[in-house]
């Protein structure tokens, strides 16, 4: 197919430079591992900023809720991906709120 690529020393130093890393299969339907230390990186900074205990504990719910319908790299989800969620929030959320405040 490739007749000047030398397979056996291509592979050799293939190896070598894959040995230095830790490489982990993801599953398709698993929530990527990139995006779950992502979200607790987001609720860490949040704690140190000082946020209750009761909001961080939301936001964890909401950021897993997320990830488990998403399931891809953080920085595979584009900005309207995080939006056309949140807007499907308002539609669960919203009646409740309305039937609470009369």
């Amino acid at each position: 197919m490739y007749p000047n690529i030398e397979v056996e020393n291509t592979k050799n130093k293939l190896s070598t430079v894959l040995s230095e890393y830790y490489i982990q299969r993801v599953e398709l339907g698993e929530v990527h591992p990139d995006l779950e230390d992502k979200i607790q990186l987001f609720i860490s900074a949040k704690r140190l900023v000082g946020l209750s205990s009761i909001t961080l504990d939301n936001y964890l719910l909401e950021l897993s809720r997320f990830a488990d319908i998403e399931k891809k790299k953080a920085e595979d989800i584009a900005t309207y991906v995080y939006v056309k969620y949140l807007n499907s929030l308002i539609f669960y959320v919203y009646p409740y709120f309305l039937k609470a405040s009369k």
